[in-house]
């Protein structure tokens, strides 16, 4: 089937809590204010671009932050839920790792923003980072090509015959990893809290010296609202 043959997946409709627009994706705001604002003017340019990757690197903390504190909540402690508190551990393992990946955002390589950071961690706090990235990249990432803390089995299974011979009775396959490292989620809780703060203190200081810049240009931004175009700030 050709490419143009092919039909998109349909959305997957997640359910919100009472009270949400079932429709809504989930999302931050920053500085945080009610996004019921009558007009909305799109900025363009790569100091937004920036903006955008620095505020994706943000979210990423954020849910970092969040899979930490929820894997400690009593509302997780009970036995039946191991493979919750494990699926927050390795929530937070990635997500903050991929804050540290080399991969390309809107503006280009996103990391710049959070990477000059990791310099102002205490001893500690640098320990915690560089212990998260190896288990990230050993343990996570990777454990399908056997590099990880995991392994799989294929075996046949049954009982002895009378006479002591195998009476096999079924083939099983499984595989086993770590079950998760709670501690090492609670130094990450306050590493992540201090890049997290640091960042949050940037991206407002871009938007404000962007913001200055829209002050002064309000002819240009009249007439993107007219015509519907993004505003795209003059080179300074």
């Amino acid at each position: 089937m050709s490419r143009r043959a092919q039909k998109r997946p349909r959305p997957i409709r997640t359910p919100r809590p009472p009270g949400l627009d079932p429709n809504s994706p989930l999302g931050i705001n920053i500085p945080g204010k009610s996004k019921h604002h009558e007009i909305k003017i799109d900025v363009a340019g790569p100091e937004a671009n920036e903006l955008k990757d620095a505020v994706s690197l943000f979210w990423d903390l954020l849910v970092a932050d969040m899979a930490c504190h929820h894997a400690h909540s009593p509302e997780l402690a009970g036995g039946g839920l191991l493979y919750a508190r494990r699926a927050c551990w390795e929530t937070a393992v990635i997500a903050y790792s991929r804050c540290f990946v080399d991969g390309r955002g809107t503006a280009g390589p996103r990391a710049h923003f959070v990477t000059k950071l990791v310099d102002r961690l205490d001893p500690q706090q640098r320990e915690c980072h560089d212990y998260v990235l190896a288990i990230r990249n050993g343990q996570i990432a990777h454990h399908i090509d056997g590099d990880g803390n995991g392994s799989g089995r294929v075996y046949l299974a049954g009982s002895r015959d009378a006479d002591g011979r195998p009476a096999i009775s079924e083939i099983e396959a499984e595989w086993s990893a770590e079950l998760y490292d709670l501690p090492i989620l609670e130094r990450l809780e306050g590493v992540v809290y201090f890049i997290r703060t640091q960042l949050f203190l940037e991206i407002d200081r871009r938007r404000f010296e962007l913001f200055d810049v829209a002050r002064g240009d309000g002819a240009r931004i009249s007439e993107a609202f007219t015509k519907g175009t993004p505003w795209n700030p003059p080179p300074r």
